[in-house]
C-alpha cells in the first residue's frame, strides 16, 4: 500500500513537473517571440544597402515639369524665373572686393542652333573642388559653389543669400529646346573650368588647357573666360525666351525685380543681340519720389520697429506713392524686397478698405533690416516668388506682422495725407470671426488636410481661477492707438465648497518685459461659490512705453491658504492681447476676413447680378468672405451695429456649405444627387445657426 502511494505521489510529481516545464517554455518561447519582433537590426539594412550603392532611378522629366508647375503657380511664363535666377546666382557670388556686378544676357541667334549667354563679373565664380558622387550627396557648405551649382535640393545657411533649393538651374535647362546647359568658370586662382548639363545627367567637369580646347570644339566661335566670374550657355533656347528678349518683356522683367539694386548701383545688366548693347535702366515709375509733388503724394517711413522677441526686428523703409492715375498693372501693389530682389507684390486691396478707385492708385515697396529679412528668409517659397503657407509663418510670425504694419500705414496715408476715410471694422468684428470660426471646429468642419478635424476639447474652468470682465476697447476689438485708453476689472471666482484665501496680479505686458505694474499682489478672501471682483484698472496707451505690435494684458492668480492647493501655487493666468497701432492679424480658421464692397459683379444667363455674397481664397490660406453693400437685403436689414453682425453671420454660415462643396469636404465627399446637396445644404446652415444662437 505504501509502496503504491509512494510510485502516485512521485509519478504525480513529474507529471506536474513536466506539464509545468512545458507551459513555462511555451511561456518563455513566446515572450522570446515577442522581443524578437520588437528588435530591428538597423545597421544590417544600413549596411546591405551602403554595400548595394544603387540610387533610386530618376525620372527627370517628371522632376522637370514639378518643378515647372511650382513656377507657373506663381508668373505666367518660364523667362520671368529664368532673370531671376540668373541674377540671383551672381548676386549672391558676389566678390566682397567688387563694387558692381555686371551681368550680360546676349542672344546669339545666327547660331546653329541658337545660343542664349549669361555670363557675369565681380563675381568669385564657381569655387570649390570637383566633388566625388558621395560628397555631392552631402549638404555643401557655400564656398563649394561648382557642387551646389551641379547638385540639388541643398540648404542656404546664410539668410543673406538668396539661393535655398538649388532648383533655379532647372529653369535654364528648361529654356532649352533639348534641355542642354554648358558653364564655364574662371577663379581667383587662375583655374578655369567646364561642365555640362543635360536634364539631370552631367558631364564630367574638365579644367585649364583641356577644357579650353573642348569649349572650342563645343562653339568654334566663343572664347574662354578671360575674367573671374561664370557663364551659362543655353543651347537652343525655346521661342518663348527668343521673343521675349526681343520684344522688351525680359527687359521689363529685370526691372520690376531688380530695379532696387540697379538704382543704388549695386548691379548693372547688359542686353547684347548682334550689334545692339543696351544697359538696362531703372524706369521712372520705379524711381520712387521721396517728397510731395502735384502728382504724387509720398508716404515715407524708416528705422521703426515690427517686432519684438527675442530679438528685435525693425522696418529699413517704407515708401508709399499716391498718382494721379493708377501705375502700370506689373508694379501695382507693395513690393516685398529681400537683399535688393523682389519676392512679391502685396495688393493694397487685400491690406485695407481703401475704394478699389483709391486703392489703384498706390503702390511701393517694403524692405527690412537684416533679422528681419532672415525670418523672410526661412518661409520663402524655393520659387522665390511668395511666402510658405505655414502655421508658423501665417499664424504669429514675420509676414502677418509685416501686412498689419503696411496695413496701418496705409490707413495712417490715406487719412493724414489723402484725407480719405478709411471705415474701421466694426465693433466685434474680429471676435465675431474667431468665434465663428471655433464653432466650425467644435461641429468637425476645417480644413486640416483638406479634411475635417477632431472636434475641439471641452476645458472645464479653474476651481479657484481669474478673468478680465468689463472690458472697454476704444474700437470694440484688440486694436489700441497711442493715446487711448483701455478699462477692464477682475474677477476671482472660487468654484468649490472652501474659503480660498489668494493673491492677484496684474501688469502690461511687452515682448516679455513688463511695462506697467497694474495691480501688485493684492491679497483677497474669496468665500465658497463667490465670485469677487477687484479693482477698476485704467490702461493709458503711450508711445514713450509701448512700441507698435503686440502686447498684453497679463492676470495672475496665486494660492495662501486653501485645502486643495498648497501656498504659493500658482491658481490661475489670464491673457488679453491688444494690438498697438496696427490691426490684428486676419482669423486662423476657414474664414480669414470679411470685407464689405461697395457692390459684387456676376450673370445669370445673360443677366448681370448684384450677389449678396461672394466667398473668395485669401492669400494666406483660408477664405474671405466679400459682402455686397448694395444689395437690397443689406440694405433692408443691417440698420446698426448688432443687426449687420447678425446679416454677417447668417451669409458665413451659407458660405461653409459652398465651400465645403468646394473642398470635398464631409458631407460633400461623396456621391450626392442634386436633391440630397441641397437639402443637406440647409440642414448645415439651420444647424450653424441654431449654434451660433445658443
Amino acid at each position: 500500500m505504501t509502496w503504491g502511494f509512494e510510485f502516485y505521489a512521485t509519478f504525480s510529481a513529474r507529471i506536474f513537473s513536466f506539464c509545468y516545464y512545458w507551459a513555462f517554455e511555451e511561456l518563455l518561447n513566446k515572450w522570446k517571440k515577442k522581443v524578437l519582433v520588437m528588435i530591428v537590426n538597423i545597421d544590417k539594412i544600413e549596411k546591405r544597402i551602403s554595400e548595394a550603392r544603387r540610387q533610386t532611378p530618376t525620372f527627370w522629366e517628371g522632376v522637370l515639369d514639378n518643378i515647372k508647375r511650382n513656377y507657373l503657380y506663381h508668373v505666367d511664363n518660364l523667362i520671368h524665373p529664368l532673370q531671376k535666377d540668373a541674377l540671383q546666382n551672381s548676386v549672391d557670388a558676389q566678390d566682397p572686393n567688387a563694387r558692381q556686378i555686371v551681368v550680360r544676357f546676349e542672344l546669339i541667334d545666327e547660331a546653329n542652333p541658337p545660343l542664349f549667354i549669361i555670363a557675369d563679373s565681380g563675381t568669385t565664380g564657381l569655387t570649390g573642388r570637383i566633388l566625388s558622387e558621395e560628397e555631392m550627396r552631402r549638404d555643401l557648405p557655400e564656398e563649394e559653389r561648382w557642387g551646389r551649382f551641379e547638385g540639388y535640393a541643398f540648404l542656404r545657411p546664410d539668410p543673406t543669400k538668396r539661393g535655398a533649393r538649388g532648383q533655379g538651374k532647372f529653369v535654364f535647362v528648361m529654356n532649352s529646346k533639348k534641355h542642354l546647359i554648358v558653364y564655364d568658370t574662371y577663379r581667383k586662382d587662375g583655374v578655369y573650368r567646364l561642365g555640362a548639363r543635360k536634364l539631370g545627367d552631367l558631364d564630367n567637369p574638365v579644367e585649364g588647357a583641356r577644357a579650353r580646347a573642348m569649349l572650342k570644339q563645343y562653339f568654334p566661335a566663343l572664347q574662354p573666360l578671360q575674367t573671374v566670374g561664370t557663364r551659362i550657355i543655353i543651347v537652343d533656347p525655346v521661342e518663348e525666351l527668343k521673343e521675349a528678349f526681343l520684344n522688351g518683356s525680359f527687359k521689363r522683367y529685370i526691372q520690376t525685380t531688380w530695379w532696387r539694386l540697379l538704382e543704388n548701383g549695386s548691379l548693372r545688366v547688359i542686353l547684347k543681340h548682334g550689334s545692339d548693347e543696351q544697359t538696362v535702366e531703372v524706369p521712372s515709375e520705379l524711381r520712387f519720389p521721396t517728397e510731395d509733388s502735384k502728382s504724387v503724394k509720398v508716404w515715407i517711413r524708416r528705422d521703426c520697429l515690427l517686432k519684438r522677441g527675442k530679438r528685435s526686428t525693425r522696418v529699413k523703409m517704407l515708401n508709399l506713392c499716391f498718382l494721379e492715375s493708377p501705375p502700370p498693372e506689373d508694379v501695382r501693389g507693395i513690393a516685398i524686397l529681400r537683399g535688393g530682389m523682389v519676392i512679391t507684390r502685396f495688393p493694397v486691396s487685400d491690406l485695407t478698405d481703401l475704394p478699389p478707385e483709391k486703392a489703384d492708385r498706390i503702390y511701393g515697396f517694403f524692405e527690412g533690416d537684416m533679422g528681419t529679412e532672415e525670418l523672410l528668409k526661412k518661409v520663402e517659397d524655393p520659387t522665390h516668388y511668395g511666402f510658405i503657407r505655414t502655421a508658423s509663418a501665417f499664424g504669429r510670425g514675420i509676414v502677418p506682422q509685416i501686412r498689419a504694419f503696411l496695413a496701418n500705414e496705409l490707413r495712417r496715408f490715406a487719412e493724414e495725407k489723402l484725407g480719405i476715410e478709411v471705415k474701421e471694422r466694426p465693433a466685434g468684428f474680429y471676435q465675431l470671426l474667431r468665434d465663428f470660426n471655433r464653432l466650425l471646429k467644435e461641429l468637425g468642419i476645417t480644413l486640416s488636410e483638406g479634411r475635417p478635424g477632431k472636434r475641439r476639447p471641452h476645458v472645464s474652468p479653474r476651481d479657484i481661477g481669474v478673468a478680465f470682465k468689463n472690458l472697454n476697447l476704444p474700437r470694440g476689438y484688440s486694436r489700441v492707438d497711442f493715446g487711448e485708453e483701455v478699462s477692464f476689472t477682475l474677477e476671482v471666482a472660487n468654484r468649490t465648497d472652501c474659503k480660498a484665501r489668494v493673491e492677484v496680479g496684474a501688469r502690461l505686458e511687452q515682448a516679455g518685459v513688463t511695462v506697467k505694474d497694474l495691480l501688485r499682489k493684492k491679497r483677497a478672501n474669496i468665500a465658497p461659490r463667490e465670485k469677487k471682483q477687484i479693482g477698476d484698472f485704467r490702461v493709458q496707451i503711450s508711445a514713450g512705453k509701448l512700441a507698435p505690435g503686440r502686447c498684453k494684458l497679463i492676470a495672475e492668480l496665486e494660492c495662501l491658504e486653501h485645502p486643495r492647493h498648497h501656498k504659493g501655487e500658482k491658481l490661475d493666468t489670464a491673457i488679453f492681447t491688444l494690438w498697438v497701432e496696427q490691426d490684428p492679424p486676419p482669423a486662423t480658421g476657414i474664414f480669414r476676413d470679411i470685407k464689405y464692397v461697395p457692390k459684387l459683379s456676376g450673370k445669370f444667363g445673360e443677366k448681370e447680378l448684384n450677389p449678396q455674397f461672394r466667398v473668395e481664397s485669401h492669400p494666406e490660406g483660408g477664405y474671405v468672405l466679400k459682402i455686397s453693400t448694395s444689395h437690397p437685403q443689406y440694405r433692408l436689414r443691417c440698420r446698426n451695429q448688432e443687426s449687420t453682425n447678425e446679416y454677417a453671420v447668417e451669409l458665413l454660415a451659407r458660405a461653409v456649405a459652398e465651400i465645403m462643396a468646394m473642398e470635398g469636404l464631409k458631407p460633400f465627399d461623396k456621391e450626392m444627387s442634386a436633391e440630397e446637396v441641397l437639402k443637406t445644404s440647409t440642414d448645415l446652415v439651420s444647424l450653424i445657426l441654431e449654434k451660433k444662437g445658443a
